[in-house]
């Protein structure tokens, strides 16, 4: 990968900002079809509205206006240059096939076009950069599971799934609305209520995972986590993150044999997020 062979020369990196978040972008700016040479200003604009880069409302708003503005002229142009109406949506990037089913009549608005846009592209990168951080981390703090990674590739899909749920990169999703009374043990969680789900928790549960503090890259049900939720807010990108996570990870741990983190795990820090698991920076040297 040419992230990783970039930084080879230097024999250190912030796999944060040099491999964490420029991998999954560069994926789902392809993925939507944004031109090469505007996914600069791209992920720009993701990064300032999303909880990666947000240090301020006004640059959370301006982030995403530009953004939005910037989708919107990509419409235009998919719509001017194809002729949508005889578009194979299963064979185009997302946006093309995006503004065909647009064109198409009364399914997507703009608004919905745009929204539909926004969480592909923040879902797309956020989750699945702290993914890479989180596992690279837990992988060197257990060297003995990086020995068994490094041993048995084959391993690498497992140790994914036990990443996710040792080390969720969210922990907490949105609100959750009780719709009815709904019994849980001996208590009642009354209709109209907000819940609160805690997902890094579940994925701890001693009744569910055995030894759940112990990170095993062998654990047989580790893919039994709740780390993309369940049910209908099962996440879509699942697929794409697992496989990512396998290539990604896999690819580093070839091309880096000798990888370890440059500073002490202790002085790592985290940024505050209610939802997130997000670290600053992650220093190795190789």
């Amino acid at each position: 990968m040419d992230l990783i062979e970039r930084t080879r020369p230097n024999g250190a990196m912030d796999m944060v900002e040099e491999f964490s978040y420029p991998l999954p972008m560069t994926v789902i700016t392809e993925m939507l079809g944004v031109p090469p040479d505007e996914d600069a200003a791209v992920r720009a604009w993701a990064t300032a509205f999303s909880s990666v880069g947000a240090q301020s409302r006004e640059q959370v708003v301006a982030g995403f206006i530009q953004g939005r503005d910037y989708f919107v002229d990509v419409f235009r142009r998919k719509q001017a240059q194809v002729d949508v109406s005889a578009v194979d949506t299963e064979k185009v990037d997302l946006l093309t096939g995006l503004a065909a089913v647009h064109q198409g009549g009364d399914r997507l608005d703009v608004n919905e076009l745009l929204a539909m846009v926004f969480q592909l592209l923040v879902g797309g990168f956020e989750t699945t950069a702290n993914m890479f951080s989180n596992g690279m981390l837990a992988l060197l703090r257990h060297p003995d599971q990086l020995e068994l990674l490094r041993a048995d590739p084959s391993l690498r899909l497992n140790a994914v799934e036990e990443i996710i749920r040792y080390d969720a990169p969210v922990k907490n999703p949105w609100f959750r609305f009780a719709v009815e009374d709904v019994p849980l043990g001996d208590a009642v969680i009354p209709a109209g209520s907000v819940v609160a789900i805690n997902l890094a928790a579940a994925n701890r549960d001693p009744r569910r995972f055995a030894d759940p503090d112990r990170f095993d890259v062998t654990r047989r049900d580790a893919n039994q986590h709740l780390g993309f939720s369940h049910g209908p807010h099962f996440c879509f990108g699942a697929p794409l993150a697992r496989a990512e996570g396998e290539i990604g990870l896999g690819e580093l741990l070839e091309r880096l044999p000798g990888v370890r983190l440059a500073v002490p795990a202790d002085e790592l820090t985290y940024r505050p997020s209610p939802s997130m698991r997000i670290l600053n920076h992650l220093p190795l040297e190789f």
